[in-house]
């Protein structure tokens, strides 16, 4: 068994993700369909010869080639899903030399319900998105709302079965906190006490009630919650990047977070754009000074798709302007070590590559959801704002 080789990964072994369409992937990243959860158990599925496959592929050490991303990061001398998960789970990893038990590690995606449409985001990620995707012609299905099981009941029975060795879930969508399924996967576990296991959430924090009561009543059953906020900038440009967001109402979350649910561990994860690494100053200023989350739990998203969001599709004059602005913030916070560095990849990543032909495209993109929004960046962004030089062709 190779597992400690370049390409190995435990993943396959321990983990089931779920995408809202009910397809099953080797994670998040290798959107490989190993088969829909509407066509067979999860237990069929799990044990299916495609994932054997895959497993086979893995203990001889292959190249797997929808796991690229993993091993380009790799070559860049970055951690990875892959070595992240390796280290995570490497009690497990004797487990790979056999057939393996049931999964620990469930990724549940239940469905695209989401109250927000973030512009970086798209339909089967999104059911509000459904409107904006069809008049792009983006529209993942004839419908706003998709859903993963046909049955959710059947398939929340499935799950149940797990939950005597499972050890983790991690929930995003859509937006979990808005989904009937997770909160009845969260009173399962609570009835067949395993409140023991970690919860991990992706999630915007925007809507904490559910159905007269509210997630802080859930979550103080358990005692391993770690909550990511999804947060991209601060105020008006919040809710331009992510519509719908209202940021005052966010603060008070996180502040009744603080008050009801204490032991919750909290993180916050924006994701860097086009649209947003301008103000990337300002929504990190914003976090320490308010104290948001630990200085070390901030963790940089790089968007990588779709590409005219890519902040590599910036003109090079805008590049200098960006890294300019970001080093002269960097040096203002040079004791958070754990924060410079994150900086300090983000502009790595800046300069590794060129693709500005992407440019028009950004330009069409925003100008339609402008329209369709009835919105303007003009009203937005500032005037030297990164995202409006290239807006402006400036």
């Amino acid at each position: 068994m190779t597992a400690c080789g370049k390409h190995f990964c435990i993943l396959p072994f321990v983990h089931i993700h779920m995408e809202s369409s009910g397809d099953l992937s080797p994670c998040c990243i290798n959107s490989t369909a190993m088969g829909n959860v509407n066509d067979g158990t999860l237990q069929d599925l799990w044990q299916s010869e495609k994932y054997r496959q895959l497993r086979t592929a893995m203990l001889n050490d292959a190249y797997i080639p929808g796991c690229e991303i993993c091993y380009s990061q790799e070559r860049g001398k970055h951690h990875s899903l892959r070595t992240h998960s390796n280290e995570k789970f490497a009690r497990f990893i004797e487990r790979a030399a056999v057939t393996p038990d049931d999964p620990v590690y469930f990724d549940l995606r239940f469905s695209n319900l989401c109250n927000l449409k973030c512009r970086s985001c798209e339909h089967k990620s999104s059911s509000l998105w459904f409107d904006d995707a069809k008049a792009l012609g983006l529209a993942a299905d004839n419908q706003a709302l998709i859903k993963a099981s046909n049955d959710s009941a059947s398939l929340l029975q499935q799950i149940r079965n797990y939950l005597p060795n499972a050890v983790e879930f991690y929930f995003a969508g859509g937006e979990p906190l808005v989904m009937e399924e997770h909160y009845a996967l969260l009173d399962m576990l609570i009835a067949e006490g395993r409140t023991d296991v970690r919860l991990v959430y992706n999630s915007n924090f925007m809507k904490v009630q559910f159905r007269g009561k509210t997630i802080f009543d859930f979550w103080r059953h358990f005692s391993n919650v770690e909550l990511c906020i999804s947060l991209d900038a601060i105020n008006e440009t919040a809710s331009y990047v992510r519509k719908g967001t209202r940021f005052a109402d966010l603060v008070e979350n996180r502040r009744l977070l603080g008050e009801l649910t204490p032991h919750i561990k909290v993180a916050c994860t924006p994701t860097v754009s086009l649209l947003n690494i301008g103000s990337l100053d300002k929504l990190l200023q914003f976090i320490l000074d308010r104290k948001f989350c630990d200085p070390g739990k901030i963790h940089l998203n790089i968007l990588e798709y779709p590409l005219y969001y890519n902040i590599k599709a910036a003109p090079q004059h805008v590049k200098d302007l960006i890294r300019n602005r970001l080093d002269v913030f960097s040096a203002s916070i040079a004791h958070h070590a754990h924060l410079t560095g994150q900086i300090a990849n983000v502009l790595q990543y800046l300069s590794s590559g060129d693709l500005t032909g992407e440019l028009e495209h950004f330009r069409e993109v925003t100008l339609k959801l402008d329209a369709l929004r009835g919105e303007d960046y003009k009203h937005i962004l500032a005037d030297d704002d990164p995202a409006r030089l290239i807006l402006e062709q400036r």
